[in-house]
Parts: C-alpha cells; structure tokens; sequence
C-alpha cells in the first residue's frame, strides 16, 4: 500500500523515467548517425523503407503481402509527412517507447509500489536493447512499445471505464496484428484478462458479453482489408504470406533455432528463390496460400522424420529463449554497438541477462501475490511458445522484455531492504537465494546456439552500408582490409568487383568477378556481374554465357534473365539481318523457354519462321499464339494476314 507521500508524488516516477529514457535514445541517435551501417543498415529495414519509398512514389501493391504491411504504410505516411523514410520512424519510435517507460513505472507503481515503479520505469529508460531497436527501421521498437500499451489498457480496465478501455484495447490489439501476425495468439488472454476486470467491476454479464464481442469483431473489422487483400489474392485468410516459409526456417535439418537461414540458399535467401523450390518440387504453380502450405508440411515433416533432434532443436531454442546473449539476426549488434559508443555496448550486454535472472527467480511469487500481473506473465509465456515454434534472436524476444521487466521491479522491490523484509525468516532468504543461483546458471552458462565469427559479419556489414552508400573508396578499403584477414569471406571479391564495375575500371572488376568464382563457382551474382563487364567490354558472346551461368543456377534471378533476352534478341535480330536461320532459331528457342509465359517470343518464332520460307510452320504457330493469347493482337493480325495470304494463292 502506498503511503500519503508516495500518493501525492505519484506523477514524480513516470516523468522522470520517461525524460531519462528520451535522453538515452537521443544519445544514441546522435552517436549512431555517424555510423554508415546504422545510415543503410540493409536487410529488413531496407526492405520496410524501400516498400514505403514505392507506396509514396504511386506503386500499387497487387500480390499478397508477404510481410504485414501496417509497418510500411506508417513509414510512407511519416514520409509523406516530412519528405524522409529515415528519420521520421525512429523519432516516433523513440518518442513512443519512452513513454512507455513512464508505463510501466505506472504499472509498477500500482502494482507494487512506488519504489518499484522507480525500478520498472528506469530499467525500461536504460535498457539496452530497447535503445538499440528504438533507433532501427524494423517492427520490433513499435510493437513492444504496444505490448505496454495492451498493459495499460488491461490495467485501466480494471480501475474504470471498462468499456472505453476494451475498445481501446481492441483497437491496439488490431494494430498489433497489422504489424506482426503472431500477434492473434494473445486473443485468448487478452478476452479472459477483460472479462476478469469486467467482473471485478460489477459489469453486469450480458453488457460484458455484448462489449468483447463487439470488441472483438472491432479487431476483425479493422484488419479485414489486409486479410481480404490477402484472400483475393491467393495467400488465403491472412495477415502476411510468410508464416510457412519462416516455419520451415525454424524447423529443418541443419536449422540453429536462432536464425532465418535457408538450408539451400543461406541467411541471403529471396522470397522468389523459396517460392520457385516448392513450385519445382511440387511440379506445379501455387499460389501464395500453397506455398505457405508446402512449408508448413515441410516442418512438420521435420518433425515426423526426425522427432528426436526436432525436440532437441526446441530445447535449445527454449534455452536461447533464456539466454543472456543478444543474437542479432540483422547485424552483429555487440561490434556495432562498441563502435557506436561503448556504454550502449555494456548496457546491451548486461541488461537482458539481469531482467531475466530476477524475472525468473520471482515469476512464480508474483504470479502467487499479485493478480494484476498475472495477464503479463500470460502474454509473455505466450509470446515465447511462438517465438520458439519458429526461432529465437533478439529482434523476435524483445517483445517480451516490458514483462519481464516488470517481475525484474517486483523482484527487486522484494530483495531491498525494509521492514517487510526485515520480518522474513531465514528460510525466506536461503529459498530466494538458491532460485537466484539456479535463474543465474539457466541464463549464463548454456550455450545453446553455436557462435559466429562476429568480427568477420561485422567487417562485412560496415564494408557493404559503405557500398550502399556509395563511399566507394571506402568500401574498397574495408573489403580489402576483410579479404586480408578472412580471404574466403563470402562476396568479398564480388562486392569489390561492383565497386570497380561502378568506377568504370573494367578489367579489375573482371578480375575480382573471377576471383570470387575461383571460390564459389555457384555464385550467380558474380555471374550476372561478370556478364555486365563482358557487355561493356563488347565481348558479347562472354556475356550471354555468364548471363545464362547465372540463370540457370537461379531461375529467380530476373536481371540475369532480362539480360539474356536482351542479348539474345540482338544476336538473333543480327543473325537475321543477314539470313542466318540456324542461328536464328537456336536463339529464338531459348528465348521461348526463358519467357515461358509470354507471347512475344513465340510471335517472332513465327515471324521468322515465315521470313525463312517456312510458311506452314509459321501459320501453325500464329494459330497456337491466337489461341493462347486472344488479346495479343500482333499475332492475331499477322495470322489474319496470313490467311488472307494463303487464300489468295
């Protein structure tokens, strides 16, 4: 119970809390601004910010989403707003989540106390890991920001104006979903926790019943346009597209439980490269719906075939769940912190270790003391078994933290001295001491997930931010200081082979494309490459057998392939200038094959095959062509005039 004191210095915790915790992201957004990898960090925020670049630019998303797209909208709609998709996302991140500092020393403080509030609200503003995903361009900083937020809410439910909050609620909840799928799971807890307040406030039964059904069907109604978008075009009743595929990823042979890597085309792996497999596998072509299906029974088949290491990988992956390591899935987060500025670093290092050995020591005492906080342990527990069924890094466990750090308060609160504590008997102490020691092992000494070389990833995520950003001589110098001391790092040469492509020396880019196909002769980006230089050093035959080396070692690859047809086309128009039929057809049928859905090749099959004298062939194909493709109206008057033609004669 809080005293007179503490109740009329209530606004005191929150406040100071939320100002820490804006200082703390403002440090960090001005150390890291420097930083050319924090600048381009590539991979999925680049993903997000291109996405939103293209909403603002007019282009139309007319497949399904492959991830759920409320994260792209916000940036293009922020972008709109002030003319950049950069910094708009991050300032609203960091604004939002420092308040939520001032949250959960709210939470804490009605929960437990004043002091824990203090504890819960200054952990939350000095957390490492929250600093960091603050200032990044990915999902994680927004929706832990609104796992808070459902807190509050459910808290404010308890208290008044129950209606209103589960409105809220549901309107929050719906924004949770449009951000990340897995969000549905908390339905559960999310209607039991409201109808639990509802009670506790005497809210008669049919009022209870009419308000989270309609709040329910408010959540529905606000995600019905992604899910009917979705539906219409072919990914089913979902949110994203890519719940299968990130399945699978978690669950194959070689999978490590933390990471999103491909056991065929490894952590650089495209959603065109995965989609392409399951249509070759299953000889036929799917739609997004049944290619999340195939993936789906490519997991599950991991686990009937091989039920003894699936179960080991779900135990370490429930380890790593625990674990005091930050494992980064975008960037090697430790290096890039260090050379960011150091405190972030230590911060990083020691934050999550210490929320979760407190946090687990005491879950079970609070959930026994406190009926308030039981919803929070719930949406935790939850969020992990998800987690878990898929894979676990830092990105996917953030989400839980706010929960953890609010039994880290609580755990505190019970081990600092006063005179509650005082009146504990000696039994009290040796339990608590003991569960601590036996939290402290859990967290710190497995090692659940095998180590990278991460000095080497960072190496190559500085090097490649520098190519992004076109710093050119010096992304030379860290690709060559990383091929100095790690000469078989993948891409290295091939990166350096685009740095001098781009500078116009030629026969170094040559050198370097080869170099990097004297280590990997599968590379099909150093392929593609390699056939830009040959065309720009007008060796055209080079160029259409590296363009076709790099499309038929990945079909996806659609700048390999528009290149081959772009040569192809001129070889075959050239070979036609001056008769050459053979030549002619040879092209023209791989041109067929490359583009197996369209019509033009086959209608200049057939114009050729006519100009070569071979006028039955031709008519046969134009009507082939017609048949086909009805609105392809070429070929549709070629083979009118060609009738006209033949019936003249």
């Amino acid at each position: 119970m809080q005293t007179a004191n503490e109740e009329q210095n209530t606004w005191k915790a929150p406040v100071v809390c939320v100002i820490v915790a804006l200082i703390t992201r403002t440090l960090y957004l001005l150390a890291a601004g420097k930083e050319p990898t924090f600048l381009s960090p590539g991979m999925d925020a680049e993903i997000y910010r291109n996405w939103a670049d293209a909403l603002i630019g007019g282009t139309q998303v007319y497949g399904p989403y492959f991830r759920a797209p409320l994260y792209p909208w916000l940036i293009s709609a922020l972008g709109n707003l002030f003319g950049n998709t950069f910094w708009p996302i991050r300032i609203l991140q960091v604004l939002i989540s420092s308040l939520m500092a001032g949250g959960l020393a709210i939470l804490a403080r009605r929960w437990m106390g004043n002091r824990a509030g203090w504890i819960a609200g200054l952990t939350w503003a000095l957390y490492g890991a929250s600093i960091y995903f603050d200032g990044e361009g990915l999902i994680a900083s927004l929706f832990t920001s609104g796992m808070i937020g459902l807190l509050l809410l459910l808290d404010g439910s308890a208290r008044k104006h129950w209606t209103l909050h589960v409105v809220l609620l549901a309107v929050l909840f719906a924004l949770q979903i449009a951000l990340r799928a897995n969000a549905l799971a908390f339905a559960p807890v999310l209607a039991l926790a409201v109808w639990w307040t509802g009670k506790e406030q005497r809210v008669p039964l049919s009022r209870r019943s009419v308000t989270i059904i309609s709040a329910a069907a408010l959540s529905f109604l606000l995600i019905l346009p992604i899910v009917l978008h979705n539906h219409t075009t072919g990914a089913g009743w979902t949110i994203s597209s890519q719940g299968g595929i990130n399945l699978f990823l978690g669950n194959h042979e070689t999978a490590s439980g933390a990471y999103a890597v491909d056991p065929d085309f490894g952590a650089d792996w495209t959603q065109k490269q995965v989609e392409n497999r399951a249509e070759m596998t299953e000889e036929r072509s799917l739609s997004e719906a049944e290619i999340s299906r195939h993936y789906t029974q490519r997991a599950l088949k991991f686990w009937i075939d091989h039920p003894v290491d699936a179960i080991g990988l779900t135990f370490r992956k429930f380890l790593a769940t625990l674990n005091w390591r930050e494992l980064g899935n975008n960037r090697p987060l430790n290096p890039y912190l260090w050379n960011v500025q150091p405190i972030f670093a230590m911060l990083l290092t020691v934050g999550f270790p210490l929320i979760m050995i407190v946090a687990l020591a005491f879950m079970i005492p609070a959930w026994k003391t406190m009926v308030y906080i039981r919803p929070a342990i719930l949406l935790a527990l939850i969020h992990a078994l998800v987690m878990i069924a898929f894979f676990v890094n830092a990105r996917y466990r953030f989400p839980m933290t706010p929960m953890l750090v609010l039994l880290f308060a609580y755990g505190i609160d019970q081990l600092l001295p006063d005179r509650r504590r005082a009146k504990a008997g000696r039994g009290w102490w040796i339990r608590t001491t003991a569960t601590i020691l036996a939290s402290a092992i859990i967290v710190l000494i497995p090692r659940p997930v095998p180590s990278i070389d991460e000095d080497q990833a960072w190496l190559l995520h500085h090097a490649n931010a520098l190519l992004r950003l076109e710093r050119y001589d010096e992304a030379r110098e860290a690709f060559q200081q990383l091929l100095e001391s790690h000469p078989n790092v993948l891409n290295g040469h091939l990166n350096l082979g685009v740095i001098e492509l781009r500078e116009d020396n030629l026969n170094e880019a040559r050198g370097q494309f080869a170099a990097e196909l004297d280590l990997r002769p599968d590379n099909e980006l150093a392929w593609n490459n390699l056939g830009v230089t040959y065309e720009l050093l007008n060796d055209t035959e080079s160029a259409i057998e590296s363009y076709r080396q790099a499309f038929n070692l990945d079909p996806t690859n659609d700048d390999a392939r528009l290149n081959l047809v772009r040569l192809l086309t001129k070889r075959m128009q050239d070979a036609a200038d001056v008769s050459q039929w053979e030549r002619v057809f040879i092209d023209s049928r791989e041109l067929i094959a490359l583009s197996p859905d369209s019509p033009v090749p086959l209608y200049n099959h057939a114009v050729f095959l006519a100009g070569s004298g071979q006028i039955s062939e031709a008519y046969d194909l134009l009507q082939t062509i017609t048949q086909q493709f009805p609105d392809f109206d070429p070929a549709r008057i070629a083979f009118q005039q060609l009738q006209l033609e033949l019936s003249t004669e």
